[in-house]
């Protein structure tokens, strides 16, 4: 029988392609939706899409074959054979007017997706969008946009901190053609790679820059101290690696103060006593309520060693705050850190990288309350304390 033989059947049945015959609505029209799931919107469907059943063969109860028909505004276009286990084992669509498929496609599209939105919503056009994506930051140099490592931008400002196309652009004219000279296969254990490597390692870094070389051990050294948007930036080099891998990790800016911390590491560097009139004492010990002297210690070794943030180091040597349990013994001063940041959000200004952020130390202040439960009711091992 030819198409036009099958349209002229009488049906046995003819319904709104949303009330029976979804599924093989669906399938001619290669359409993308669940037939168990569908939000049609109210008004838009108007009948105009219609099914029919035109013969139907029953096998063995549940596997048969059927016959259905297409109609758009009462014209045929396209036929589904379909067989087998509820018709899903085999099936087959003729489609025998291309203008009458087309223009049903779209009606049925308009039914099922007119008053969709978009998942996330709809963002302005002059919303902020440079918040890190995977890793990544946007960030302007001068006139130029450019897609960069988050740490290369201040987490408080978003301001660039680091010019990774200097650096890639300085070890292209530095490092190569002395590769030429000298065996780079052992990275950067031949003490004039390694000179000229702290050089590159340093074109990149942006703001008013000092040259310091702090061995922080495991081959990581403090290789410039900057300050930009009035915080103090320590750049950490890895130089480890063969070959050239020691420079693809390169640099790794760390925000770890405010502007006054520069003048410690400048005095430091040329040999001077960090001291209770250093200004960068004064505004923490001022910011945290701790000693004086107690800040100036820290100051001093934490130059020397890096490891736990000035922050956490100001906290440890100040009494208890009563708003930590003493089940949280552990991690005393992280917790303690996030009550005070909720209470003065500026004092992020002296954490390691900015953090934790005002949203970052709320979730701090609840789960300290869940752990202190935990602990109590013994649901949670109490972990031993830090030596």
């Amino acid at each position: 029988m030819t198409p036009n033989e099958f349209y002229a059947l009488p049906a046995i049945s003819a319904d709104d392609w949303l009330e029976q015959g979804t599924q093989i609505a669906i399938d001619v029209l290669e359409l993308e939706a669940d037939p168990y799931n569908i939000d049609a919107q109210d008004g838009l469907d108007t009948g105009r899409l219609v099914v029919h059943e035109k013969l139907d063969h029953d096998i063995d109860g549940r596997r048969g074959v059927t016959i259905y028909a297409l109609y758009f505004d009462d014209k045929p276009f396209a036929l589904m054979l379909t067989g087998g286990r509820e018709g899903r084992d085999s099936r087959k669509v003729v489609v025998t007017d291309e203008a009458l498929w087309s223009a049903s496609r779209a009606y049925a599209t308009v039914v099922l997706y007119a008053g969709n939105k978009p998942f996330g919503g709809v963002a302005p056009t002059d919303e902020e969008l440079t918040d890190h994506f995977y890793g990544a930051q946007v960030a302007r140099f001068g006139d130029e946009v450019r897609l960069v490592d988050f740490n290369d931008v201040d987490p408080l400002t978003k301001a660039p901190v680091y010019d990774r196309k200097k650096f890639n652009e300085t070890f292209e004219a530095v490092i190569r053609p002395l590769a030429m000279e000298i065996d780079y296969e052992a990275g950067l254990s031949n003490p004039r790679m390694m000179k000229e490597a702290i050089k590159v390692y340093r074109s990149g870094v942006l703001g008013d820059r000092i040259d310091v070389d702090i061995d922080l051990g495991d081959g990581r050294r403090i290789v410039a101290i900057s300050v930009i948007e009035h915080q103090t930036f320590a750049f950490v080099a890895d130089t480890r690696g063969k070959y050239y891998s020691w420079a693809r990790p390169g640099v790794e800016p760390r925000l770890i103060g405010p502007a006054s911390l520069l003048e410690c590491y400048r005095d430091f560097a040329s040999g001077k006593d960090i001291t209770l009139s250093h200004a960068y004492v004064i505004e923490a010990s001022e910011a945290f309520g701790a000693d004086p002297a107690d800040v100036a210690e820290q100051t001093r070794d934490f130059i020397r060693n890096g490891g736990m943030s000035m922050a956490e180091r100001i906290i440890l040597t100040m009494p208890r705050d009563e708003r930590v349990a003493e089940t949280l013994d552990a991690d005393r001063e992280i917790f303690t850190l996030g009550f005070m940041i909720v209470d003065n959000p500026d004092l992020r200004r002296f954490c390691d990288r900015g953090g934790p952020d005002l949203e970052e130390a709320i979730g701090i202040v609840e789960r300290a309350a869940e752990f202190d439960a935990g602990i109590r009711s013994g649901v949670i091992n109490k972990p031993a304390p830090r030596r």
